[in-house]
């Protein structure tokens, strides 16, 4: 019996991180030829409209940025891409994440931009979840083991993301990871970020997110890393 649980618990663990894949021909050839998924999340919207700064709104700013990044990272057949809310309206966050739990996606991606109470305050800052919340438990200790374990691998993956997005930003903007309790990130089911542009309360953030062709670096850099990160996943 112990040998039997051991073997289920090592290709749990293989089928989590990657380290080997199980499926029989047809599946294969599937998921070589179908795009990763990525929901993205313009934060705020319609009555919300987060952080403000002279005539900049956050809800306008995160949802022309998601457009303009969706529809890059589709051009470049990196991903298909979903969006939580296409307008200036009210999403409720457990929507967000039901959105995101629909499409299965490999990556859940919440885009803000940030504000300060001084203007001094600039930099990319990318959070991943301090915490994670399981299914609820179908039956028995071994379950409570996967879920855990699933869980452990979420926040892995999520930490992962973050670090190369820090590495890969930084010729950009100074770029800070941190965890953050967020419900769209502790319930979502894939790896999960919350991205904060830059703040908007600092000129040099707020010219650098008004610039077009900034905003176009930031947007082929994200790119870049989510092709790479993807590619490393689905070779592994």
């Amino acid at each position: 019996m112990g040998n039997v649980f051991l073997s289920f618990l090592i290709c749990f663990l293989f089928s989590q991180f990657g380290f080997a894949k199980i499926s029989n021909t047809d599946a294969s050839i599937t998921s070589a030829e179908a795009l990763p998924k990525i929901m993205l999340d313009p934060g705020h919207g319609g009555t919300d409209g987060g952080a403000k700064s002279g005539n900049l709104k956050e809800a306008a700013i995160v949802l022309d940025f998601a457009n303009e990044l969706k529809k890059y990272l589709e051009e470049q057949k990196i991903a298909e891409v979903f969006l939580t809310r296409s307008a200036d309206k009210n999403i409720s966050l457990v929507d967000r994440v039901r959105k995101a739990r629909h499409e299965e996606v490999d990556l859940f991606l919440s885009l803000h931009a940030n504000s300060a109470p001084t203007h001094l305050v600039r930099g990319i800052e990318v959070f991943i979840p301090d915490s994670v919340s399981p299914e609820p438990l179908r039956a028995g200790i071994s379950q409570q083991i996967v879920d855990d374990l699933t869980l452990f691998a979420k926040k892995q993956q999520s930490f992962l993301w973050s670090r190369k997005l820090k590495d890969d930003l930084q010729n950009l903007n100074q770029v800070r990871v941190k965890t953050g309790d967020f419900l769209v990130l502790k319930h979502a089911s894939s790896p999960s970020l919350l991205f904060e542009i830059g703040f908007i309360t600092n000129p040099k953030d707020q010219a650098m997110i008004r610039n077009p062709k900034i905003r176009a670096e930031m947007i082929a850099q994200i790119a870049d890393t989510v092709r790479e990160v993807l590619a490393d996943q689905r070779a592994r």
